[in-house]
């Protein structure tokens, strides 16, 4: 976004660079009128195209043929640019305004592939024309000087950046990241710089000066953006003494309730996010959101639901959202150093705390856990298995084979992570041994009504005892074999995590008619 406004920002800059430069005659009504024709003339261009341009492409690629389609895209950007500049305004300018437009239609995404290869060709000649340019003799005869000023360029461009970042309500971390990004001068600096040095605001000395400063600021771009982490990482620390500085206000809604205890906390009002919050409801389970996108937080809070602002790696954030009164930390964010974050802090808060995280790739998994995370849900792993899923099902595949075959990988791949869940449970003393708890709840109109619990073969052949039956405000513990079920029975299922995984899709299938006793007996679809 700031880059984007970087750029937009030209704009004006070219246009008033004549009046600093004092080429235009006459008073400040003739410099007015001069600077609404050139708007009036953007305006006529901007409209002009979104309503001709599209209708041209549309003839175009009935055609069918990719090379008049590249070369029309080629035409209107190039007759655009010269629109411009014969009616006084810049080249680039109208070359950017022609970029506009094209990305504004909907054969955007094709204009682009077929560019592509020349975008890459032209930016190689741009910046090796830029290069060109520089006289290496100017930046030896004042090193010093010159390295001076790129240093002052890059800190006050830094600070500008960072404390923008700050203003808009993110923290530090965040400032720090984007400061030392847009430490560089933007690529339409050259632009503008060349219309100054064109109209006389730039001597040589002076242009020089501009080209070596703005090229070693690029230079080092690359390598603060790799220490960014790092100095990142660090701002934490600094941020706990500067709260007055930093906008501490901001990092939580004033207006956010005491949330209830045994809940579950979400960390980002994504796509993973709703959809949790929306189970979690029609569950009746306590929740609350933290996110720090505004507009995410305003769409929530007016489809009435507990999103706060707020950034989840702030220890005062989510003590103040009941970290330590949590049952669950849902962590449902892209960004990496603020996964990292949010599970250090909230172990250290809350070290019975059961935590979720996501991540996009599976080598993150270790570093996760080891950080404290209870599960790790990486989307790269799941998603191949949801692509296998779905290419067998296409081959006829039974379900419960295709499940079996998921759990397997998923029991390779995840062996880490499990052995530090088991561990877990059995230090808090939950369970006995390698096992873990589960329920299902029969539907209204299960055909399993009425049977007795010796006949459903799968729970003995799986390994899973069912621990009690909970019958509306009555609980059954440890009901013998003929023990009858009733619709909207719960049952309170005992055993290993895939096997219980494997009980749970038989009991399904069975309420679906869809699976019997292979051996003949008991009930049968």
């Amino acid at each position: 976004g700031l880059l984007i406004f970087q750029d937009l920002i030209v704009v004006p800059m070219m246009f008033i660079t004549p009046l600093l430069a004092g080429q235009l005659e006459g008073d400040l009504t003739d410099a007015a009128v001069i600077l609404g024709r050139s708007f009036l003339l953007i305006a006529v261009i901007l409209l002009t195209a979104r309503w001709l341009v599209p209708r041209i492409l549309e003839v175009v690629v009935r055609t069918r043929s990719r090379e008049l389609f590249v070369i029309t895209t080629i035409l209107i950007c190039a007759g655009i640019a010269w629109l411009s500049q014969r009616y006084g305004l810049s080249l680039a300018l109208g070359a950017f305004l022609a970029g506009l437009i094209i990305s504004e239609s909907e054969y955007s995404h094709q204009a682009l592939a077929d560019i592509m290869p020349f975008r890459d060709s032209f930016t190689c000649l741009f910046f090796v024309s830029i290069g060109m340019l520089l006289d290496v003799r100017f930046f030896m005869s004042e090193p010093f000087l010159i390295v001076g000023l790129a240093l002052a360029v890059m800190l006050i461009k830094g600070l500008v950046s960072g404390g923008v970042t700050l203003a808009l309500g993110y923290p530090l971390r965040v400032a720090v990241l984007v400061g030392l990004a847009l430490t560089q001068m933007g690529e339409f600096s050259f632009i503008l710089a060349q219309a100054g040095r064109q109209s006389g605001l730039l001597v040589e000395t002076g242009f020089q000066l501009f080209l070596v400063i703005s090229i070693l600021t690029m230079i080092s771009t690359p390598f603060l953006i790799r220490l960014g982490p790092r100095f990142s990482r660090g701002s934490e620390s600094v941020a706990r003494w500067l709260p007055a500085w930093l906008g501490e206000r901001k990092n939580l809604d004033p207006g956010a309730p005491e949330p209830p205890k045994n809940h579950v906390l979400i960390a980002g009002y994504g796509l993973n996010g709703r959809n949790l919050a929306r189970v979690l409801k029609e569950a009746g389970i306590p929740y609350a959101i933290l996110d720090l996108r505004g507009e995410a937080v305003r769409r929530g809070q007016t489809l009435g639901e507990p999103v706060y602002f707020g950034d989840v790696g702030q220890p005062e954030v989510l003590n103040r959202m009941g970290i330590c009164q949590a049952r669950v930390f849902v962590i449902a964010i892209t960004d990496p150093f603020a996964v990292r974050r949010a599970i250090q802090v909230a172990r250290e808060a809350n070290p019975s705390l059961h935590i979720v995280a996501r991540t996009r790739y599976v080598k993150d998994v270790d570093e996760l856990i080891h950080l404290g995370a209870d599960e790790v849900v990486p989307e790269e792993f799941e998603t191949s298995l949801e692509i296998f899923d779905l290419v067998l099902q296409q081959y006829q595949v039974p379900h419960g084979q295709i499940l079996r075959k998921k759990d397997a990988i998923r029991l390779a791949s995840y062996a880490k992570l499990r052995e530090g869940e088991i561990e877990t449970y059995i230090k808090k003393g939950n369970l006995p041994g390698p096992f873990e708890m589960e329920h299902y709840t029969l539907g209204a109109s299960t055909p399993l009504a009425g049977q007795g619990l010796s006949q459903l073969w799968f729970l003995s052949n799986a390994g899973v005892n069912v621990l009690a039956v909970v019958r509306g405000s009555e609980i059954h513990s440890r009901p013998e074999d003929n023990f009858l079920l009733d619709a909207e029975d719960t049952l309170v299922l005992i055993g290993r995590r895939r096997k219980i995984r494997e009980v749970i899709d038989h009991l399904h299938k069975s309420e679906e008619g869809e699976w019997g006793d292979p051996e003949g007996g008991g009930w049968v679809a």
